[in-house]
Parts: structure tokens; sequence; C-alpha cells
């Protein structure tokens, strides 16, 4: 199943697929460590990436999600991978 990032919009909970929108460029930029930015989710378009995630997002994104908030860390789960989480300065 193919990924895209999304960017957070600042909706509550974090942790819903519909407080993340589609980013362009697809590569995110995120610098510093306090608040949310970005995430690399699954989405439900056959050829285009929709506009949310596809829900529900999964309990290992979601505890990416929460880890970032409370670690102030980017949620990278291998070495040489870009991340599932990324965050950004305030």
């Amino acid at each position: 199943m193919p990924r895209a990032w999304y960017s957070y919009n600042g909706g509550i909970p974090a942790n819903v697929a519909a407080s993340w929108d589609l980013m362009d460029p697809q590569e995110p930029e995120c610098l510093g460590t306090s608040q949310l930015c970005a995430l690399s989710a699954y989405f439900a378009g056959i050829v285009a990436p929709a506009p949310h995630p596809k829900p529900p997002l999964s309990n290992n994104l979601r505890d990416y999600i929460l880890k970032a908030a409370t670690t102030s860390v980017h949620q990278v789960p291998q070495f040489d991978d870009l991340g599932y989480v990324l965050k950004k300065s305030s």
C-alpha cells in the first residue's frame, strides 16, 4: 500500500486521520522538535493520495504520534528511513 506525507492541521486529537492534510511537496522539511509537523501514512486513493491518511491510523503510527508529542523527538523506526512522524520548532 502506498504512503504519502501529511501535515498536522492542529486537530485534536492528533492521532486521527482527519487531523492530517496532504502535503505538497510530499517530502517534508521540518526543523526542531517542539511541535508535530508531518507524518508518513498510507492513503486511500488508488492513483493519487487522498486529502487525509487512510483511517483509522495504525496502532504503530498512533504510538509514534504520542511518542513524538511527549518526547519532542522525530519518530524514525528504521535507521535509514526518513521517519514516520516529524517535529518542527515553534
